[in-house]
C-alpha cells in the first residue's frame, strides 16, 4: 500500500477478506481498500514504487521475487 499523503509503498500482510487481483501473470494482495484502489488506477506505478522500496533494502528483492538469483560462479574459472 501506499503511505498516507505520499507515494512510498508500505509493505504489510495482505487482508485475505480484500481478495486477490492478478496482473501481468502474478497475483497481488492488499492491505486496505485504499491500496487496491490505488493499484487499479496505476498498477505500473505501484510496482514500480515498490521495486524503487526494495531496492533501498536489498534483502526485500530476494523475498519479493523482484530480481532473478544471482549467477554462481565457478571459483577455479575465476582464479585461472
Amino acid at each position: 500500500s501506499r503511505a498516507p499523503g505520499g507515494t512510498t509503498p508500505t509493505l504489510c500482510r495482505a487482508n485475505p477478506a480484500l481478495g486477490y487481483l492478478s496482473y501481468n501473470g502474478a497475483v497481488y494482495g492488499f492491505a486496505s481498500n485504499a491500496s487496491v484502489q490505488a493499484f487499479v488506477e496505476d498498477p505500473q506505478g505501484c510496482l514500480e514504487a515498490l521495486a524503487a522500496a526494495a531496492a533501498a533494502e536489498p534483502l526485500l528483492v530476494r523475498l519479493l521475487g523482484l530480481a532473478a538469483p544471482v549467477p554462481a560462479a565457478d571459483v577455479h574459472a575465476v582464479l585461472a
